[in-house]
């Protein structure tokens, strides 16, 4: 019977603090972990690892070099060693975000631009109306010839002339495209253009309402109706307070309506509150007393930037004086009837209003420049 040969391969670890050699010693085909088998198997095979020192390890070369390793070859008995260090067959690796996708959370909603808060219609009351045209008389003149008489004597006669006038109903409209496939898979998109058409027709009617030209199919706006201010009243070294103050006296001055707002841009309006004395106090508002803040000789201020800066608007809420009338109230509606929508599966989102501004008392609104030097 032939002579047989055995033969062991063992990997001895480099020798560390607070260790025992002896206790790392590993039969190479049953002694490694599964995990690190196949870096001991790709070393014989010729792998290059890197060291301790992160240099490159050429463990093909060391196996052919290794003393031991040569006599187990030539013998064909012993046992041969090679020493390593375990941190060698481990690969450490930086986790980093390059690489690995992150889902990300969706806050829910579309976050709008920002947007003028609208107040001009609510200065004014509102009713509504079922013709497109409204009509009302005025007095254009009045004669007042009463007088104390005697008795049995002929009485003054009176004289008053009357002005028909009247106002279109006007619309006022904007629309969107979009497809039904965006609406169907956009959570919140159809709700969000909605309510944006919303705004932009609300907001064009406030446009109207105050600066309207009233040509064409433009509103005609209360400051392009009012009365310019009597500049002659302010004398000179006046300041903005003095420019409100002659405006009420204006109005006052007329026999016209008591005035109860004026409009002007905000700019304007913290230039008149901020306004100290010699002593550093608050000359118009006290800034812990809310109610008075936006108060001016006992009218509401109303900021709002669609008012130019340096210009103000000074007038009466009263229904006598001017009010709005309604045919249509601001809707939405979606159709895909509109050119080749039906079979391109489009829709249009169109926002429209119908509505009459009329004014009935122009002479109870006063505007005028709050910085311009009179003429």
């Amino acid at each position: 019977m032939p002579k047989m040969h055995f033969a062991n391969f063992r990997l001895e670890p480099v020798e560390q603090k607070a260790e025992n050699p002896a206790e790392r010693y590993c039969d190479f085909a049953y002694d490694i972990p599964p995990a690190k088998k196949w870096r001991a198997e790709a070393a014989a095979a010729g792998a290059t690892w890197l060291n301790s020192a992160g240099s490159p390890r050429d463990l093909a070369a060391e196996l052919r070099e290794n003393q031991s390793l040569r006599a187990l070859m030539s013998t064909g008995s012993g046992t041969a060693v090679l020493k390593f260090n375990p941190g060698e067959l481990l690969t450490r690796t930086t986790i980093t975000s390059a690489g690995i996708s992150v889902a990300p959370e969706r806050i829910p909603g579309i976050t709008p631009e920002p947007r003028r808060r609208l107040r001009i219609q609510d200065l004014l009351t509102t009713a509504p109306t079922n013709s497109a045209i409204i009509e009302w008389i005025d007095v254009s003149s009045h004669t007042k010839t009463a007088a104390p008489v005697s008795e049995a004597s002929a009485k003054p006669e009176a004289e008053i002339s009357f002005t028909k006038h009247e106002t279109k109903v006007r619309t006022i409209a904007t629309w969107i495209p979009a497809s039904k496939q965006i609406l169907e898979d956009f959570v919140g998109l159809e709700a969000f253009l909605r309510s944006s058409l919303m705004y932009a027709l609300e907001e064009e009617f406030e446009d109207q309402l105050l600066l309207g030209s009233g040509q064409g199919e433009n509103l005609n706006g209360l400051l392009t109706q009012a009365t310019p201010l009597d500049t002659s009243l302010l004398g000179t070294n006046w300041t903005r307070i003095d420019v409100i103050g002659r405006a009420v006296q204006q109005l006052a001055m007329a026999n016209e309506m008591q005035p109860n707002f004026i409009v002007m841009h905000p700019a304007d309006f913290w230039q008149i509150a901020l306004q100290k004395d010699s002593n550093g106090r608050y000359l118009v508002t006290d800034p812990q007393n809310a109610s008075t803040l936006r108060s001016l000789f006992g009218l509401t201020v109303v900021e709002s930037t669609a008012m130019a800066a340096g210009q103000f608007l000074l007038g009466t809420s009263d229904p006598r004086a001017a009010q709005i009338r309604m045919r249509q109230e601001a809707t939405i509606e979606i159709s895909t009837e509109h050119s080749d929508y039906f079979t391109r599966n489009m829709v249009a989102i169109r926002a429209e209003m119908r509505a009459a501004l009329v004014v009935t008392r122009p002479g109870a609104f006063v505007k005028g420049s709050l910085t311009s030097s009179p003429a």
